[in-house]
This record gives C-alpha cells, structure tokens and sequence, in this order.
C-alpha cells in the first residue's frame, strides 16, 4: 500500500487502521473481510470493527452475498461529505469551547489548589519580575532582596520602566536587605527622583550572617515570587495563593521588627 496516500486520508480524521482499509476497498473496489484481513495484514476482529465503523461514517456499504456480508467503498462524494462533516464538527466544538472560556476562567481562578509558574532564563525570569506591577491597584509590597543584585541582573531600560510602573500604580514596598554600603546608599542613588511616599522602605540584616542573592517578594495581596538572579542559570518562581502569600508576609513582618533601620 502507498504510505504516503494512507497518511493524506488519515488527515480526514481516519486512524491508521482505517485509512488502510478504506484504501483496500477503494483499490479493490469491494471485498469480503477476510480478504481485507489478508491484504491489510490486520486480523480480522479489528477489521470487521473497522468496517462497521466505516459503514457507520458513510464511507462503505454492506451487501449480503448469501449467508456472507460484502463491503464496497462509497462514492468519493460520500468522501468529501464526511471530511465537510468533519470541519463542521470541528468548528461546532471551538465555538463551544470559546463560549465556555469564561466559565473556566472563573472556575479556574477559584480553585483552592496553589497555583504554581516556573520561569527560566534571563527573559523569562525579567518577565516574572515585571509580574509585580502587571496589577491594576495598588498594593504594599514586602520583600527580602539584595538590591545589589537586583540592579545588576535587570537591564537598566527594564529596572526604569519598573519603577515608572510602581509610581504609576502607586505601590509601595519595605525590604528587608543585607547591610552593605551599596544597600544603605541605594534608595538615594537609584530612587532619589521617585516621591517619597513610593520610595522603597528599606530594613537591614547583618550580611556575613546572611548573604543571599535571591529575593522572595510579596505582591499582588495573594501573589509570591522568589527570584534567582544568577546569570549562569537564573530561575523565577511565581506561586498564587493567599494562604502562602499570608504566611510569607507573617516570616517578612517578623524579620522587619528586628531588623536594622539603618
């Protein structure tokens, strides 16, 4: 049998099996079933399946000749009618799923399992980042960063736009950062135009008893990220949840009662 005929009617929506079939009763222009088994080298339970299946599709007749059940092929115009059936079909079920798109969305939206978003590679990871002020109201953001690392990772266009962004939204933000020279002088060099109601407030922990150069951030008032800015292999992690989101934020208020002010 020509494979390249058989894999052109299988894009009409038959398998394999039946593509092979269908093909045989064309070429042979009708046959009994065990001729088809034998020909087609399928055995004959499957055959006799395929078959009524492709009586029941349009595509073959049954004749009984005496006591025994002949198939012929259709008319090519029978063909052409199950594959505009099949457009049909096909348009019918996207039209439902767009109506259903909706529904989903909300169904989705409340379910109670966390949701989770990994992000890899340096864009991927500035587009989990960006994440923070994808919202439409504002929020107060809490975080645990060093500001050190994230202005080395982010491009310098990427680092403005973010803030343009949160002095648009009005978001606010406290962190919690190793104490460094570079961190203590930080909001002046890096947010000295931005007003002062939106300049990040910053808190500090003893960097030799807790360097890291990753950042948790809550946002969004049910959202977590946490952020490896390794530029070797730099990874983002998103989580959707307001229970971790709560709990993360109770870890955050602990620490920034106990951390430095200046």
């Amino acid at each position: 049998m020509n494979q390249k005929i058989i894999e052109k009617i299988q894009k009409i929506g038959l398998s394999d099996k039946e593509a092979r079939v269908y093909l045989y009763l064309l070429a042979s222009q009708g046959a009994y079933p065990s001729k088809v088994a034998t020909e087609t080298r399928l055995n004959r339970s499957t055959v006799y399946k395929i078959l009524t299946g492709l009586s029941i599709k349009g595509l073959a007749t049954e004749i009984e000749h005496g006591k025994k059940i002949f198939y012929q092929p259709e008319s090519l115009n029978k063909l052409k009618r199950y594959m505009d059936y099949q457009i049909e079909r096909a348009e019918n079920a996207k039209e439902s799923a767009i109506k259903m798109m909706p529904e989903l969305e909300e169904l989705f939206a409340k379910a109670d399992n966390p949701k989770v978003s990994f992000y890899k590679g340096k864009e991927q990871v500035i587009e989990a980042y960006l994440r923070h002020v994808q919202v439409e109201k504002p929020y107060r953001m809490t975080a645990f960063a060093n500001v050190q690392y994230i202005t080395k990772f982010l491009p310098e266009k990427v680092f403005n736009f973010y803030k343009k962004e949160k002095t648009r939204i009005g978001i606010t933000a406290r962190g919690v950062t190793s104490s460094s020279p570079y961190s203590h002088q930080f909001q002046k060099d890096i947010y000295s135009k931005v007003k002062r109601s939106i300049r990040p407030e910053l808190r500090f922990i003893p960097e030799q008893l807790f360097p890291f150069s990753a950042e948790m951030t809550m946002f969004d008032h049910n959202k977590v990220s946490i952020v490896k800015f390794d530029e070797q292999n730099p990874i983002a992690i998103v989580i959707e949840d307001k229970m971790v989101h709560d709990m993360m934020n109770m870890l955050f208020e602990f620490v920034w009662k106990r951390a430095e002010k200046k």
